[in-house]
């Protein structure tokens, strides 16, 4: 996993995909290349109005597009159960299922190891 500034990583969304497949080559390894974002609490001395992509739901949904890179996310659930866990199901395009189909596993605990919510990914077509 690779942390970048969010300003580099916001004008370079282009250049992205180049740096996680270079990497990926070099280490052989699964890359994933994230944005690092900051979280501002509603209760803290913050004298503004707090940022819409400052907050935690968005933040967390941005960490989830930066690992789903290659792919592009058809629609999402959000299911709380009773005990205040999380499951977010995603559906991304059938397209991307040659790259990140044998990264799911993966994509799952590395998102459940950053934000502590449980992901299911599945494909369909648009």
């Amino acid at each position: 996993m690779v942390y970048l500034p969010f300003p580099y990583h916001k004008e370079n969304k282009s250049q992205i995909k180049q740096i996680s497949n270079y990497l990926s080559e070099k280490r052989k390894q699964h890359v994933f290349v994230i944005a690092k974002r900051t979280i501002i609490n509603p209760r803290s001395d913050y004298k503004q109005n707090i940022p819409r992509n400052r907050t935690l739901t968005n933040v967390y949904d941005s960490i989830l597009e930066d690992i789903l890179i290659p792919g592009q996310i058809i629609g999402k659930r959000i299911r709380i159960r009773l005990d205040g866990t999380q499951l977010i199901k995603v559906w991304i395009n059938d397209e991307s299922q040659d790259i990140l189909g044998p990264k799911v596993d993966l994509i799952c605990n590395l998102y459940k190891a950053l934000t502590n919510r449980k992901l299911a990914v599945e494909f369909r077509k648009e």
